[in-house]
């Protein structure tokens, strides 16, 4: 069983110099933000059309909040002492992300002048520098990409973002050396600034992206205490994504009791099948812990107790009865239970039942022969 939420813990730790689309609002800082109504409010809305893949509609917002700034004599966007700076219409970062977005919806002649103007007004900018050289590895052009890259991590030799994205360009590239070069200055860089040494070369594995590598970081790492619940869970997710499942359980038992993401090691004890921990895990925590009813529904079913699943299954399909998959899962749970009549009938009311190769035709198969119609599951094979 992967769940989305592996994905979603790597991306909030692993950053490189892909699609914009996999950013967050305010992407380039994790800190509080304070702003007047409008330039601001707008400057998120095109973040979030950004994430939605709707590039056209996010360089309209983002022009909008340069209207706003002009409007507010450069005042619409206000900043706490270590916050992101939206300072006015000619901010380094508005104009970086419209670029990107004016490139994203194929402007490209007015994605050049934006970025020109974001390049003059932030000549050392971070955020310039990323998306100057996402917008080069988008048009193919990655020396270009990792020239960029170089002064800015020339720039800001201790922070992690143009560092991961400068390593991520050179292995594209067919750089391996020179990347892994990248991250042992930044772990140097950042350890010298009195982090653990653990929890950076944990960061650095992860961007370097090799299982390997990440497993013999983590069980280094794990050789002292590690306070780091992100980029512990981060690890874990990547090793699971990978298949090193016992390196992964043992990762997640390192962070700090109570603290450790319920979803994560329910995941980590079913893919390393161990059922009886995974069961008494399913006892402890809530569904909305661990995912939601279905994920719940389905460890349930995994774990061998059909009974609490087909409650978690139906309790889903009162509020939402045409979830197909809380459909397919329920037929699933009723073949488990020996009611092939059953679970045949309901995926048969499937949409896709007809459909070869679909799941709810294979459910469908196996409730027909295991109820004594294997002619029939054959001559609907045979369709």
């Amino acid at each position: 069983m992967r769940t989305a939420g592996i994905a979603v813990v790597v991306l909030s730790v692993g950053l490189s110099c892909g699609g914009a689309s996999a950013q967050r609002v305010a992407p380039h800082a994790h800190r509080a933000l304070t702003a007047a109504p409008g330039g601001y409010a707008w400057y998120v809305r095109g973040e979030l059309l950004m994430a939605r893949g709707d590039h056209a509609g996010a360089a309209a917002a983002f022009e909008m909040a340069r209207g706003q700034a002009e409007q507010r004599g450069g005042n619409a966007m206000a900043v706490t002492a270590h916050a992101l700076r939206l300072g006015g219409p000619e901010d380094p970062l508005l104009l970086a992300r419209m670029a990107e977005a004016l490139e994203l919806s194929g402007k490209r002649e007015a994605a050049d002048e934006t970025l020109a103007e974001a390049r003059a007004s932030g000549p050392t900018s971070m955020a310039v520098a990323l998306a100057d050289a996402r917008i080069a590895t988008g048009r193919g052009e990655p020396q270009a990409a990792i020239a960029v890259l170089q002064r800015a991590v020339q720039l800001h030799p201790r922070s992690e973002r143009p560092a991961h994205a400068l390593a991520a360009a050179l292995r594209e590239a067919g750089h391996a050396e020179r990347a892994r070069d990248v991250l042992a200055r930044l772990l140097s860089h950042q350890h010298a600034q009195g982090q653990p040494a653990g929890a950076v070369a944990l960061r650095v594995a992860l961007a370097e992206g090799d299982t390997r590598t990440l497993s013999a970081a983590a069980r280094r790492a794990l050789s002292s205490p590690l306070s780091d619940r992100d980029v512990l869970h981060a690890t874990a997710a990547r090793l699971l994504g990978d298949g090193a499942v016992s390196v992964a359980l043992e990762v997640l038992r390192s962070v700090p009791e109570g603290r450790v993401d319920p979803a994560l090691m329910l995941e980590a004890l079913l893919q390393g099948e161990r059922l009886a921990a995974a069961e008494a895990w399913l006892v402890e925590h809530p569904a909305e812990a661990l995912g939601g009813l279905l994920v719940a529904a389905e460890a349930q079913l995994r774990v061998g107790r059909p009974l609490r699943a087909a409650q978690l299954c139906e309790l889903r399909l009162s509020t939402h009865p045409d979830d197909r998959a809380a459909g397919l899962l329920a037929a699933r749970i009723e073949l488990s239970q020996g009611r092939p009549a059953d679970a045949a009938a309901r995926a048969a009311a499937l949409p896709n039942a007809v459909r070869a190769g679909s799941r709810a035709r294979h459910v469908l198969d196996q409730s027909l022969r295991q109820g004594g119609l294997g002619g029939l599951a054959a001559e609907l094979g045979a369709q």
